[in-house]
């Protein structure tokens, strides 16, 4: 997960929107050329983004320091005891911005 203004995607994307478990809308964007995963985003989080690793060249450098969604895990995952484990759905790292009023 980054913050969305930390992060600049060059190029054009696809994206599916699905109804998560939340009830909040998840659009999971993709390279509308080669279909390759790119990231997802949560309308309850717009200002966040979950980055697929995958499709990054090596040498990026990047570990992840927590692993979510264990609750719903198969039994047969394999997580790293040195970073955060979240059952579900991790705590806001920043506070969304206030609901707008009527």
């Amino acid at each position: 997960m980054f913050l969305s203004a930390d992060i600049t995607i060059i190029g054009e994307l696809g994206v599916n929107h699905t109804s998560a478990a939340s009830g909040n809308t998840l659009g999971q964007y993709f390279c509308a050329k080669c279909g390759n995963p790119i990231y997802a985003q949560s309308s309850a989080r717009l200002y966040m983004q979950a980055v697929r690793l995958g499709f990054l060249d090596e040498g990026h450098g990047l570990r992840p320091d927590t692993a979510i969604w264990l609750d719903d895990a198969p039994e047969w995952v394999v997580t790293d005891p040195q970073i955060e484990h979240v059952g579900k759905q991790p705590p806001a790292l920043i506070p969304a911005p206030p609901a707008a009023q009527d």
